[in-house]
């Protein structure tokens, strides 16, 4: 059957992850990172029916026009978690598998939470029964389950087409409904969501990972935003890492969907990298966009 499969197939595999524990201790706080022993599983049996390949690689086909291989697979992890550095790393790097890491650079340089870990410990980890988000002008009843993913849902399909500002003061709002120390005890329960330092980016670096840019403050580059604020993130995360590192030749969309690209940003990004990701699905061709993979 895989045989039967992989001839159907014409392209390179891109699979992209977030983070990855040894446990997780509520699926929905931690709705981004995979359980380990699942990952091993994946990886174990990519290991065996494809061949992994560098980032770098899939760029030198497409660039060159070599026939890209259905047999090939490409590793990316989004955001830039501690547990890359403390739980991927190891384990790709003891099998000799190369993987590529997108960072957003103001995560990495402040250490701050993402806006929607911030959103669903708001909802669903909440030490209050009513939580008040002012900039939106209205106050959600989170007793039940049932209340709590309805207003989640309106919340973050709101988040997702707004503007940064408003993104902005809705997490400062869900920030208020609890006490700095309540949120310091939160965080350490969920230590999976916190991002890495320059450190252990740098570590990734020098043992040869690819560090790609996920904008500076994980924006996403719809058409709400405004050309100068996506200038702006794009323009300072690909400085940062080109300091850092020396090039920044790979960019990856934050949330990725079609829906999340202004033209603005897409031309951009043809201008200034070599290659960009989304999360559409699909496989890689030849004649695929290489700045909407």
């Amino acid at each position: 059957s895989q045989k039967i499969l992989r001839g159907l197939s014409s392209g390179c595999k891109v699979l992209f992850y977030h983070g990855v524990e040894f446990e997780i201790l509520n699926p929905i706080i931690q709705s981004l990172h995979l359980k380990f022993k699942f990952f091993e599983q994946q990886i174990t049996y990519l290991k065996n029916q494809y061949q992994i390949i560098s980032i770098d690689d899939l760029y030198d086909c497409i660039s060159n026009g070599y026939k890209i291989d259905s047999k090939h697979i490409i590793l990316t992890f989004d955001d830039g978690y501690k547990n890359n550095h403390q739980i991927v790393f190891p384990f790709l790097n003891s099998m000799n598998i190369p993987f590529t890491v997108f960072i957003s650079t103001g995560h990495v340089e402040s250490g701050d939470r993402f806006p929607t870990y911030m959103l669903r410990v708001g909802f669903f980890n909440n030490c209050n029964t009513m939580l008040n988000i002012p900039s939106l002008g209205t106050k959600f009843d989170i007793s039940n389950k049932n209340l709590q993913n309805n207003g989640y849902n309106h919340v973050v399909r709101i988040m997702k087409s707004a503007p940064q500002e408003k993104v902005n003061a809705i997490i400062k709002d869900v920030k208020s409904s609890m006490t700095n120390e309540k949120w310091l005890e939160i965080n350490n329960r969920y230590s999976s969501d916190e991002p890495m330092n320059w450190r252990e980016v740098d570590e990734l670096h020098n043992s040869g990972i690819t560090i790609g840019s996920h904008c500076n403050d994980h924006a996403l580059l719809h058409s709400h935003q405004s050309n100068k604020y996506i200038k702006k993130q794009l323009s300072l995360s690909k400085s940062i890492i080109e300091k850092r590192y020396g090039r920044c030749s790979y960019f990856c969309y934050p949330n990725g969907t079609f829906q999340d690209i202004s033209p603005y940003a897409y031309n951009y990004i043809k201008n200034e990298f070599s290659l960009g990701l989304t999360t559409c699905t699909g496989e890689v061709v030849n004649s695929t966009d290489k700045f909407l993979l």
